[in-house]
């Protein structure tokens, strides 16, 4: 598949699209050089995802973002173009994207999914379930058994905060190690005089349950919507370290194959290192979308996925959309098409940029006029030197 051009709900797609140009042009190899300049400039930073914005509309972000993820996929990196331009997408009009449930869909079908009829899936693992519960901050207990285990955890507003081994073995019960600590007898948490000796033996008790958890072979999953007030810490301990337990043992792998299938899949390939995530249908609210936990989510799984995430925004100054996501990237071009946009207006789209804490990269200037008297002879006298072009 290659990269196309065609008019789609209005929106007219980039004029120019390098996979349409020869390799040794002028056009190309600005292209080139703006990688190699990206490159240095995040070189201490290792920039995995970039923000291709500008101040109006109509300087060429699109173009932008799109020859230059062709352009670093010719290197044989694994690059995503995604169309987070969710008013008036254009990048999405240069694939078929008619096969696509797009960043949309992805964020409200997917992200949003009910959380038992996900674990119905066979290939959905429990990071995957334990990732829904917290985008969708949903209050409640998850259910985990097999044949032979069974372990509940306690989630409110998303965070795991208490957890039950109800097939514990007897001597890995509460009771059992609190034994061990010579303390005698099953305790009364509440009247426990030694926090940090209940707390240890609660640590060990619930580090053996995740670790039973997570050997499990093909669990069941079972969700139920709980009260915050029927979630409260079950020993009357709070669990701090439950969270970051649960990341250690169960996330060890930072792998969450059903979501990331769900996420290649509605990414277009255009070719063996090429991939577009298309916009998908226009959501009613855009600027909660672009600011929402789900999208920035996904953004962050791009960047698990492929080498380089291209992602492309709506202009500054019309609507926050860019703002909101230029935080979760890691770094941010500005395009400028020739005079075309008031420098006070540039300036002003850089300031707000920089006030939410953009990682700035650098501006793009677009459409140059090579021809006008003194750039095109500066430009091409030298240009043809290192190319070899003039006759010496």
């Amino acid at each position: 598949m290659r990269l196309f051009s065609k008019k789609k709900q209005g929106v007219q797609p980039p004029h120019v699209l390098l996979s349409q140009q020869a390799a040794h042009t002028h056009f190309a190899e600005s292209y080139r050089t703006l990688r190699a300049n990206i490159h240095l400039a995040g070189l201490e930073l290792n920039v995995r995802s970039l923000l291709i914005t500008s101040a109006g509309p109509g300087e060429g972000k699109t173009s932008v973002s799109a020859n230059l993820g062709w352009t670093t996929a010719r290197q044989g990196k694994s690059v995503v173009l995604v169309d987070c331009d969710l008013r008036r997408p254009c990048l999405s009009t240069t694939v078929d994207s008619s096969g696509s449930i797009g960043v949309t869909g992805l964020t409200s079908d997917i992200l949003g999914s009910d959380i038992n009829d996900s674990g119905r899936d066979k290939q959905c693992g429990l990071p995957d379930l334990l990732t829904l519960i917290e985008l969708q901050r949903r209050t409640g207990k998850l259910l985990v058994r097999d044949q032979s285990e069974s372990v509940e955890l306690y989630f409110l507003h998303g965070k795991a905060v208490d957890l039950a081994w109800p097939t514990s073995p007897a001597h890995l019960s509460l009771a059992a190690l609190l034994n061990k600590e010579q303390i005698g007898g099953v305790i009364n948490a509440v009247a426990w005089t030694d926090d940090s000796k209940l707390k240890a033996a609660l640590n060990v008790h619930v580090a053996e349950a995740l670790q039973r958890l997570n050997a499990m072979s093909a669990p069941a999953f079972l969700f139920t919507e709980l009260s915050a007030t029927q979630v409260g810490a079950g020993d009357g301990v709070e669990l701090t370290t439950l969270p970051q337990q649960i990341v250690r043992t169960v996330f060890r792998k930072n792998e969450l194959p059903y979501l990331d299938r769900c996420i290649r899949q509605a990414a277009i390939q255009v070719d063996e290192y090429l991939h577009v995530l298309p916009s998908g249908a226009i959501p009613p609210n855009p600027s909660e979308l672009s600011g929402s936990a789900r999208l920035h989510f996904l953004l962050s799984r791009l960047k698990h996925l492929y080498d380089l995430v291209i992602v492309d925004t709506p202009p500054v100054l019309p609507v926050s959309d860019a703002l909101l996501l230029s935080s979760h990237v890691d770094g941010v071009i500005v395009t400028v098409k020739t005079g075309w946009m008031n420098r006070m207006m540039i300036g002003k789209a850089i300031d707000q940029l920089r006030d939410a804490k953009a990682n700035l990269l650098g501006v793009v200037l677009n459409q140059v006029d090579t021809k006008r008297e003194g750039y095109y002879h500066y430009y091409h006298k030298y240009s043809s030197d290192y190319y070899g072009e003039r006759s010496k």
